[in-house]
């Protein structure tokens, strides 16, 4: 597999970045800071990721890379082999939590997306990162190396770790004494944080925690469940409210459709009005030929004259008969009062006695309150501070002096009996310790007593607060109570008293008006009379009038009886004046309605036709000129669609299951009464809620709860089996490391001795033709036919470089995972000590192992000259872009 495209959006210093590669051997030249550390920087994150954004640049490829004021980097990958092409596409963020990864095979079109700490190459090459770095990919010679004398053993160690533990950066025998390590501090002792020493206390103290925390959570629980409770009315309350809010749209619908219905009658009545003022025009037309209207104006004139008269009149006995319906009403009153008031009066007396005797038995109940309150408020004051309540620290001390008491008893009682034994005196000084230890035990009972006492005080003077001033709350509302029905009785009496003072006082006013109404009544009757006169003479003087109320039947084509001359209205006896008064009235308005008939019956039918035409404009206005019927049809499609009735007959039985079909208005406010009554309660409820749930939340959710110190707990004992499982595999690992150190090197020694030979041979054309590798990975060179083996360190720089190269090309070929793709080889400045002549070697030996093994082969470089003399030989040199 090779890489054959690189596009780069945006990583570190290259921008817009497009760069093609060759399948085999590539020279990729280009002057320092030019963006070659970083294009294999943006290899790594592809195929590996990027590591978390370590403050420290050189070590972070994230904080090295991330383009300066940007978020974000990232680009495009592409793979071949002969079968497909692969693309990486990475995006990555400030931290591991933005990075995203997909890898995507285009001969199948399947895409597979990668977490930040996935590793691709693993997948593709069967190699992990630090495997990748230790074999295919070589860095620089002249910064893996310390050129100086004191550092020349370093690739020998190296060697040696890379033999045994597969990676040259960590060492077998510091690997053993980090398990030796580990296994010390997870389970020795004398350590103050010994591992599972700590887990064990831990486990101890996480279990008394958790019962503690189940008596807070059965408290808990009850107040949970009152707040299920009323959640459930929340949701029934709102469902409520939603069904009431419907229910108010359907009455409004009702009362709108009622409106409508009712401009849909009055046009179909208009219609049929508008055929008979035709029918009726045409009829009075014809027939009004035949008569002769006089004396019109003058009736209007004497009309106008007696109309005043009748006016005053007519004011004069409405106001008499108000004053006479109010005497009436008065009298009736004071007569009922005067009953009550002598019915009542010893009653009020003997209630007015009660209640004052009411008034002295709360001012007692007042005094007995406020003393009990002043008492109780004392008693609190009294009380002071809560007294402390003992720690667990302190239960904790109480423990550590009976164990250390119990302890040194023994440890002392132990060293006399074995000193005594021996015959030595010296035995006396040890009951010293046994002494004590007995005072620690003594000490450890004496705090324990003291700790469980101080416990009980705080308990009882906490039940003794909640008592009191549970008392004092009771008192409160009850002196509130009796300062309220101390004031309603107080009303109550002032209220009796004045009762019988407004009584006198009505009925002396009342005397007075009934005298005065009597004289007033007197001179009514002498002009009622009167009146009625002049109205028998206006009737005489104007009978023709008899004629105009049968227009109507002329109108509508009808026959009629000519009607009788009028009656006479004279009377002459004064109690039956304002009755006559009545019916002269009642003549005198007729008349006026005969006159006005002759004069405006036509204009009556005009008008009636101008009506008909406003109406029909007023049912069409706000309707952009619709008429009522055609506003129905759509009221009813509306109202099919929103599930509506949706026809006369639906709407009169929808109306008539309403809660007052005859007042849709009233039954409209009924549903937004109880709406929101519903409302009200649905407020209170939450309110309710609201409260329940700080208080769940203020007493409950600060603390720990059981079931997360039961996971503590769990996770303490599967820590605590954790530790003991790796204090095992700590063991394990030992025996392990020790046969893979054997194993590694019978077996990984000799190949690799052999394949670093024949690259070093190509390299230095056989003038070293032997490299060995002794038990402790010492390596050692042998120029061709000389029998003499020399030391790798003490060669020369250009030398050493060589030796390093082979043995690096040797491990990539070891590494290789032959059911894997084969990774490309990746130097970065390999020949930077080479001569020209070590060079041209180095590049035929890179082209060699690119075309036999059909391995792609990077080489980056910053000298110009490789550039130039890989593309003398041949090899592929891609133009590097400028940044």
């Amino acid at each position: 597999m090779w890489i054959n495209r690189i596009i780069i959006k945006q990583f570190g210093n290259l921008k817009n970045f497009d760069m093609s590669f060759d399948s085999q051997l590539n020279v990729i030249a280009a002057p320092n800071e030019a963006g070659k550390s970083t294009l294999i920087d943006f290899i790594f994150a592809s195929l590996y990721g990027m590591d978390s954004n370590d403050k420290n640049v050189r070590r972070s490829n994230r904080s090295r890379n991330m383009p300066w004021g940007e978020n974000t980097m990232g680009g495009l990958l592409e793979l071949k082999n002969e079968k497909t092409t692969y693309h990486i596409n990475s995006h990555f963020g400030k931290t591991r939590s933005f990075d995203e990864r997909s890898f995507q095979d285009l001969g199948t079109g399947k895409t597979i997306e990668y977490e930040a700490q996935d590793e691709i190459g693993l997948d593709l090459f069967g190699l992990p990162q630090s495997s990748f770095s230790q074999s295919v990919y070589v860095r620089q010679m002249a910064l893996v190396l310390d050129t100086k004398e004191v550092a020349r053993g370093r690739l020998t160690q190296s060697l040696t770790n890379l033999s045994t533990t597969g990676t040259a950066d960590v060492s077998s025998n510091q690997v053993n004494d980090i398990l030796k390590e580990q296994k010390y501090y997870y389970t020795n002792r004398s350590r103050k944080y010994a591992v599972l020493p700590a887990l064990k206390t831990q486990l101890n103290e996480l279990r008394d925690k958790h019962q503690a925390a189940i008596g807070r959570e059965r408290a808990e629980a009850e107040a949970l469940a009152e707040l299920s409770v009323l959640e459930n009315k929340q949701r029934e309350l709102r469902t409520q409210v939603g069904l009431s809010i419907a229910n108010e749209k359907r009455t409004s619908f009702l009362i709108d459709s009622t409106q409508l219905l009712q401009n849909l009658n009055r046009e179909r009545k208009l219609g049929e009005r508008d055929e008979n003022l035709t029918l009726q025009t045409q009829n009075i037309n014809n027939k009004l030929s035949e008569y002769q209207v006089e004396g019109l104006d003058q009736f209007e004139t004497d009309y106008q004259d007696i109309m005043k008269q009748h006016d005053t009149l007519a004011f004069t006995i409405k106001q008499m008969n108000d004053d006479e319906r109010a005497l009436d009403k008065k009298r009736i009153e004071l007569r009922a009062k005067q009953e009550e008031e002598n019915r009542v009066a010893e009653a009020a007396k003997q209630e007015r006695q009660n209640l004052r005797q009411s008034l002295t038995e709360l001012d007692e109940k007042n005094r007995s309150d406020q003393a009990r309150k002043a008492q109780l408020e004392q008693e609190l004051n009294n009380m002071g501070d809560a007294p402390e309540e003992p720690s667990l620290k302190d239960q904790k001390k109480v423990k550590q002096l009976l164990f250390s008491g119990i302890g040194l008893a023994a440890l002392g009682l132990i060293l006399f009996l074995v000193i005594f034994l021996i015959r030595n005196f010296a035995c006396i000084f040890t009951i010293l310790g046994f002494i004590l230890g007995l005072v620690l035990i003594y000490f450890s009972i004496r705090t324990k007593k003291q700790n469980e006492a101080a416990t009980q005080a705080f308990t009882a003077y906490m039940q003794k607060y909640n008592r009191e001033t549970e008392q004092l709350e009771r008192i409160n509302h009850e002196l509130e109570l009796t300062k309220e029905t101390r004031q309603n009785l107080n009303n109550r009496i002032e209220e009796i008293d004045s009762e019988n003072k407004t009584f006198l006082i009505a009925k002396g006013t009342f005397d007075d008006s009934y005298d005065t109404f009597i004289k007033r009544r007197s001179a009514l009757n002498d002009n009622l009379i009167e009146f009625v006169e002049q109205v028998n003479q206006l009737c005489r003087k104007h009978t023709y009038l008899q004629l105009s109320p049968h227009l109507r039947h002329v109108a509508l084509g009808e026959s009629f009886t000519d009607p009788p001359p009028p009656d006479d209205l004279t009377v002459t006896d004064p109690a039956l004046a304002e009755i006559a008064f009545e019916n002269a009235s009642k003549r005198l308005e007729d008349l006026k309605q005969r006159a006005n008939k002759w004069s405006s019956f036509i204009k009556d039918l005009e008008n009636e036709a101008s009506a008909i035409k406003l109406e029909y404009n007023l049912l069409k206005e706000n309707s952009n000129d619709a008429t009522p019927s055609d506003r129905w049809q759509e009221r009813m499609k509306e109202a099919q669609e929103q599930g509506y009735p949706s026809s006369e007959a639906e709407i009169k039985k929808a109306i008539n299951e309403e809660p007052y079909p005859d007042q849709l208005s009233r039954s409209l406010q009924l549903r937004e009464h109880q709406t929101e009554q519903l409302r009200q309660k649905l407020d209170n409820v939450t309110q309710q809620h609201s409260q329940k749930k700080a208080y769940i939340k203020t007493y409950f959710r600060e603390v720990e709860r059981s079931e997360n110190i039961s996971r503590e707990i769990e996770e303490t004992i599967q820590k605590i089996s954790q530790a003991e499982a790796y204090i095992r595999s700590l063991d394990y690992a030992a025996e392990a490391l020790d046969q893979a150190r054997e194993d590694m090197r019978r077996y990984f020694t000799k190949p690799l001795r052999e394949m670093t030979t024949e690259y070093l041979a190509f390299l230095t054309a056989d003038r070293y033709d032997q490299v060995t590798v002794d038990e402790s990975m010492q390596m050692m060179v042998q120029i061709a036919g000389d029998s003499m083996k020399r030391k790798a360190e003490y060669m020369s720089g250009g030398t050493y470089d060589q030796i390093y190269l082979a043995l690096r090309l040797a491990i990539a070929d070891l590494l290789v995972d032959p059911e894997k793709n084969m990774p490309p080889l990746i130097l970065d400045d390999v020949f930077t000590q080479f001569d020209d002549a070590r060079t041209s070697r180095g590049l035929q030996l890179l082209h060699k192992v690119a075309t036999d093994k059909n391995r792609q082969v990077l080489l980056f470089t910053c000298r110009d000259v490789i550039k130039s003399e890989a593309q003398e030989l041949g090899f592929a040199a891609p133009t590097f872009p400028s940044v």
